[in-house]
């Protein structure tokens, strides 16, 4: 399990209710095919029942089903949230090298880096979404990595919970470092603006500034 963080400079979670975040149980992918095995997997999500929709997801895995790609990011989704984080970072994985071609594939990468943050590995975390910034080129992809930057970077500025003797301490150094990158984006007013307040916050909280 990951580091149980106090607070942030904006209260927010680690990653925002957007498009590459790891859903919720209560909004589980939407489901795309109507097949009885599928549903199953789906519908153990939705409750909560992880164990079972990853149960469910291997049996269908083994059908080799022309969706498996969809199959693979439920069961790494479900994963995910049952805490077992290398199986889901692995699933992810999995899905990108056998299906580059799939749908899923970017879902599944940011999957991947939300594993590694759970994980409290932001150096592989931040390798995956240098790797997607870099490759998104329209507008609308753009702010929706910078979102992602920005809620990593939140992270890092996060103090830990006292109770947590194994959560890293704030890298108010790093969160700067992601904050000026988004900065440098294209990036609406508004998210500028929030980015702006947020740097100045761990510039404030910076114990050696140079």
């Amino acid at each position: 399990p990951g580091a149980s963080r106090k607070h942030s400079p904006t209260g927010h979670s680690c990653f925002p209710d957007s498009d590459p975040a790891p859903p919720e149980p209560h909004n589980a992918p939407p489901l795309r095919v109507s097949g009885r095995d599928v549903q199953a997997i789906h519908a153990a999500l939705v409750a909560k029942e992880y164990d079972d929709a990853i149960t469910a997801a291997q049996a269908y895995l083994q059908k080799q089903p022309k969706d498996a790609d969809y199959a693979l990011y439920l069961r790494a989704v479900a994963e995910y949230h049952a805490d077992k984080v290398d199986a889901s970072i692995a699933s992810a994985r999995a899905l990108v090298e056998q299906y580059p071609k799939s749908a899923w594939l970017r879902k599944a990468r940011f999957l991947e880096a939300a594993g590694h943050v759970k994980k409290n590995d932001y150096p592989a975390a931040e390798a995956i979404y240098a790797q997607e910034a870099n490759r998104l080129l329209s507008d609308a992809r753009k702010h929706e990595i910078a979102g992602v930057i920005v809620a990593f970077a939140d992270t890092l500025a996060t103090e830990p919970d006292r109770d947590d003797v194994g959560a890293p301490p704030p890298n108010y150094a790093k969160a700067h470092k992601l904050y000026n990158q988004v900065l440098q984006m294209e990036v609406g007013r508004e998210l500028r603006d929030d980015v702006m307040y947020k740097r100045g916050y761990v510039m404030t909280k910076a114990d050696n500034w140079g």
